[in-house]
Parts: structure tokens; sequence; C-alpha cells
């Protein structure tokens, strides 16, 4: 049997459409009964099961309000399947704008599979990995980069072998942003994309702006893509907007990645979409204290396109400062 602390008060069979909660068995001094989320069903008929998530981390907005969005704008009787609605899985984060739970300071994408018996994130973990993935026919997990950094808005999956990698890469192709991130080997399988390839569920995961909030472009592309997915799973025909082709790109093993060279104030050069390359200077490290210390530059490790960039005005030593991805090499 498969044990779950987390009790949910619909019926994910029923005909219709639902509002509900989910409950997290876990009390602090503000909510002595436990912790509550949002879920909304949509139910008609037979068909795919689309699963719409946002709010993983609780400074990621795009996905919150796109799918609210969807729940007041879908109308029943057009749908052939089901969809599950989950704007905020870890809403204690989100309660408090910050990515990580203040029950556990648990980060959800870095604890799946989760433990029934576990925390209020490894709970949450749990109940989805085990209860909301196996009633799924395809998965899309929403990001941005909270209040620390500003992505180019892409998709990202895991390159699995065989049929469930090319599922993920249909859902990237489907999905529409300008960039598809290939996930390697080397993905954290404590993810939610991992969770997804254990129980052999599509999935994808996108990233959309970030700064700690939204704006009229990347809000768009989150409903955008939510309405792509929902034609390509040919459960909800709506019309869309004519979007270019996705680039397929990938990092090349971790030289896509540049932190600060020195503890500083931090001034980019470039922004998330363009185009460098290697050992161009793309941002400089200035000094807090002393004026007449010279900016430290820093430095393109390979060319490609910026696909994040750091937001804070200030960095630590090591810290990422830039994501830097190129053109797919896919067999």
């Amino acid at each position: 049997m498969n044990k779950q602390r987390i009790f949910c008060n619909l019926d994910f069979n029923q005909q219709g459409q639902q509002f509900g909660v989910y409950s997290i068995p876990q009390s602090d001094n503000l909510q002595p009964c436990g912790h509550n989320g949002p879920i909304t069903v949509f139910k008609n008929g037979d068909g795919p099961t689309l699963t719409l998530v946002g709010g993983v981390h609780g400074d990621e907005y795009q996905g919150p309000l796109a799918i609210s969005r969807l729940a007041h704008w879908l109308d029943l009787n057009a749908l052939r399947g089901r969809i599950i609605l989950l704007p905020s899985l870890n809403t204690p984060a989100m309660r408090v704008n910050k990515r990580c739970s203040p029950l556990d300071g648990g980060n959800l994408n870095r604890t799946f599979p989760g433990d029934p018996d576990g925390t209020a994130t490894a709970m949450i973990a749990h109940w989805f990995e085990t209860i909301i993935l196996p009633q799924s026919d395809a998965v899309v997990d929403f990001h941005a980069g909270g209040k620390t950094s500003i992505y180019s808005p892409l998709s990202m999956f895991n390159n699995t072998d065989g049929e469930l990698g090319s599922q993920n890469r249909a859902l990237a192709a489907a999905f529409k942003m300008p960039l598809s991130l290939i996930l390697g080997a080397s993905n954290d399988d404590r993810s939610l994309n991992d969770a997804a390839e254990r129980q052999s569920v599509p999935m994808i995961a996108c990233e959309l702006g970030g700064a700690g909030g939204s704006n009229v472009t990347t809000n768009n592309y989150a409903w955008q893509g939510i309405l792509n997915i929902l034609n390509f799973l040919g459960i909800y025909e709506t019309t869309v907007e004519s979007m270019p082709e996705t680039s397929f790109v990938q990092l090349q093993d971790k030289s896509g990645i540049v932190t600060a060279p020195k503890k500083g104030l931090f001034q980019s050069w470039v922004e998330p979409g363009d185009r460098v390359t290697k050992g161009q200077e793309v941002g400089v490290i200035r000094s807090l204290y002393n004026m007449k210390l010279a900016p430290v530059p820093i430095t393109s490790t390979c060319s490609g396109t910026i696909a994040m960039r750091a937001w804070r005005g200030q960095l630590e030593f090591g810290e990422q400062a830039f994501l830097v991805v190129s053109s797919e090499k896919y067999k």
C-alpha cells in the first residue's frame, strides 16, 4: 500500500470541474492544523491527462499566474480529457515569497522522490511523485529565475533513451519557447524532471524570466505555451499565436557555467538571449569598498547564447553569473 500523509479532498475521476485543496499535516505557530495548497481538476469524458505545475519555488510567478488564468478561461464542454492544475505546489514557500519552504528550509526541486514520514517538503514531493504523476500523461513544470536570476524563455527536458526521451522532446517542440535545453545525465535526480522519468511520464520544465516577479512578455510566453500544449495533446482546441520553432541547445559540460571571479558589485554587459563568443568579456565585478581597485572582468568560457544571468547587484566569489548554452549535437 502506498502510504500517504497528505490528504486531497478531490476525486480525480469525477466528471466536471472541482476546486479543492491538498493538506500538508505539519503545523507551525501560525497554522496549527497544517497547511493547505490549491488544486483544481477539470475532467470531461475520456482522454489524456495534462498536469500543470507552478510554485515549486516560492519566488517564481509566471506559472502560478498562467495556471490560475487557465482555471477561469477553460470551457469544460470543449475539453476532451483531464487537466490537473497545481499553481503553487510549494504553497508554504509561496506564502513568504521565498525559494525554499519556511517550514523546513526544503528546496522542493531537490527533494524528490520524497518521504511520507519526512519533512513537509518531503511529504509534498512523495505525494506528487506517487499520486499525481502516475495519473498524468504529460506534465509541464513552470519555473523562473526567482529573486536571484533572470532567464531567456526556455523549456528543459531529460534526454532519456527510447520513447520517453522522444516524447519529452516533442513536448518541448510543441511548447515553442525560443530555446529548449536538453538536460544530460548530470541533471539532479532529486528534481521533478527526474521524478517524471522514474514514473515514465513525458514532462518538460520551463524557465521564464525571473527577478522575483513577472512581466507582460514572460506571462505571455507561459500562456501561449499552455495553449500550444493543449492543442498538441488534442484535449482542447483553441487559436494560438504563431510562434517560431524552438532551438534545441545544450550545455558544453560545465564550461557553460560562468562564475564571479571575486566578491563585489556585479555589472553585466549582456542580457539573456544574446550571443557571445569564448573569451568575450560579458561583465565585470567592481569593488564595493575600494574605488582604486580596477574592475575584474568576467569572460565567457564558451561560445553560445546567454540563457541566464544573475540578477542580484552583488555576487559572492564563485557564484554563478551566467549560463551559456550552445546548439545541440543531437543524434
